[in-house]
């Protein structure tokens, strides 16, 4: 399940590998990776209903004493549906409606 959870972030999220891997191996003159971790799995029994349906995988930066986090996304288990997490205002948001965020789009652009 491991595979199918990264192929479906890279092909619904490209900026990851093209933009993210290079900007980190960059800025972090080597020093830094950009990680990919899975955090949590469904879990039937939760009552919260994200968490019932949704595989939480954390992107970030991987440095020698500390990460920072990008984004929590949120895969569904049938590798559809993807939410973004935003710490912000606390909610959950879909993958589409995040892409098309002028938010989204300068925050790529300035790691290109």
């Amino acid at each position: 399940m491991l595979k199918e959870l990264n192929d479906t972030l890279q092909t619904r999220v490209p900026e990851l590998t093209k933009i993210g891997g290079p900007f980190v191996e960059k800025t972090s003159k080597g020093k830094a990776n950009l990680v990919v971790l899975l955090i949590d799995c469904p879990a039937m029994n939760s009552d919260d209903t994200i968490r019932q349906h949704y595989y939480e995988i954390y992107v970030g930066e991987s440095h020698e004493t500390h990460n920072l986090r990008w984004y929590h996304f949120y895969i569904h288990k049938n590798l559809k549906d993807i939410l973004v997490y935003d710490p912000a205002d606390d909610i959950f948001r879909q993958l589409e409606d995040v892409r098309r965020s002028e938010a989204w789009k300068n925050e790529w652009l300035q790691r290109q």
